[in-house]
């Protein structure tokens, strides 16, 4: 997690039962394929800006904390693939219901969309893509 000093104020809590985190990684369009991710990261000054959408959230209207997968590199497919670790609360993260879902309640799949979510360093692991790789 970006430098590894976020990772106790973010981490701790959840083991605690005090927060929820969930994953994000679906899209609408892309799945769940990392390769073809269309939610961008880019650098501006020292934050990264998040732009898209994920869907298929679970928890997503509970969580407190949203594991987000971006790339920063599209020419390096799932290799340009980032993991940034957002807030609920955080300028333009959004999260809504899926209405029609086989699901109702609380914590029933969900939506998170944002035209950028800025994310300061420490929430990223971003120093260097370096993506998933079967070996």
């Amino acid at each position: 997690m970006g430098d590894g000093r976020a990772a106790p104020a973010l981490l701790v809590p959840q083991a605690q039962g005090a927060k929820l985190g969930t994953f994000a990684l679906t899209e609408p369009g892309a799945g769940t394929d990392a390769a073809n991710l269309r939610t961008t990261a880019r650098r501006e000054g020292d934050a990264y800006i998040l732009t898209g959408s994920k869907i298929w959230i679970s928890l997503a209207d509970l969580a407190d904390h949203f594991l987000v997968f971006a790339t920063v590199d599209r020419a390096r497919k799932h290799r340009g693939v980032t993991a940034f670790m957002l807030e609920r609360g955080m300028p333009g993260l959004t999260t809504g219901t899926s209405m029609g879902s086989w699901a109702s309640g609380p914590g029933t799949p969900a939506w998170s969309t944002s035209t950028a979510w800025r994310c300061p360093p420490r929430t990223g692991s971003a120093r260097k893509a370096r993506g998933s790789s079967s070996r």
